[in-house]
């Protein structure tokens, strides 16, 4: 396990590396975390590592201690930025990655990044959306702003330099260039896993999946997946295996 920082528009994002077991490359999954990031999917990134996969998961700016400004965008550009450092070739060589075979895996707000990042970057090689939080339906419902901007504000602690309300308005000024159903073309050809729950994205996670073209996998759970983390982790796993195959590891 590796403590990483990573440039990204002047800021430093703070991260840690799951580092697989063997040698040569593997194929990577960087795990997105959702607003505000209490819940991170550490075991999600152990589970997979014991697959064969090295894994990152990382601070968006202004979140958890990374530096800069906490945004919607900034988030969308930090995972680029996180991208092109896993893919520069002593980076890769150091961390043992496969810079070919690169899987975005996000929670809530890093699905919504997820799929935004890897509608815009064809190598992405994979990705994967939990609970995806695609709002622009929901914009739609009256309440919406005010209903957001409460539930930002009570989660803002870990955040810097930004407001529920600037959040509400990132969200209403890119609602259409952020609705993953309308870049969901952009992902054919490659990989994706549509998982929901039994939460306020349920909806428009299966609009996503539609338009995506694939079957989504849907968990009788609330959204942190609490009482089905299993079941979670086994999904993501299967979807990893047949996407993405790993070398098997040579311990346990």
């Amino acid at each position: 396990m590796l403590e990483l920082t990573i440039a990204s528009g002047g800021s430093a994002l703070y991260g840690v590396y799951y580092r697989a077991a063997g040698a040569g490359a593997h194929p990577t999954v960087v795990l997105l975390h959702g607003f505000a990031g209490f819940e991170q999917n550490a075991d999600l990134a152990q589970a997979v590592r014991r697959a064969g996969y090295n894994a990152l998961i990382f601070h968006y700016r202004g979140a958890w201690g990374s530096r800069g400004q906490f945004s919607f965008s900034h988030c969308i550009a930090d995972t680029h930025a996180v991208l092109a450092y896993l893919r520069a070739p002593a980076n890769a060589a150091r961390l043992a990655v496969d810079p070919g075979r690169l899987v975005l895996v996000g929670h809530s707000v890093g699905g919504h990044v997820a799929g935004i990042v890897a509608a815009a970057d064809p190598a992405v090689g994979g990705v994967a959306l939990i609970s995806a939080a695609n709002r622009r339906l929901a914009m739609q419902r009256p309440g919406w702003d005010a209903e957001t901007r409460a539930r930002f504000a009570a989660e803002l602690g870990p955040l810097r330099g930004t407001s529920a309300a600037a959040l509400v308005g990132e969200l209403r000024a890119h609602a259409l260039a952020w609705d993953l159903v309308r870049l969901a073309p952009a992902w054919h050809g490659r990989p994706v896993l549509v998982i929901s729950a039994d939460d306020r994205f349920e909806d428009e996670d299966a609009a996503v999946a539609t338009a995506a073209q694939v079957p989504p996998v849907h968990l009788a759970t609330d959204h942190a997946y609490s009482d089905a983390r299993l079941a979670l982790t086994q999904a993501l796993l299967g979807w990893l295996t047949r996407a993405l195959p790993a070398a098997p590891l040579t311990t346990p």
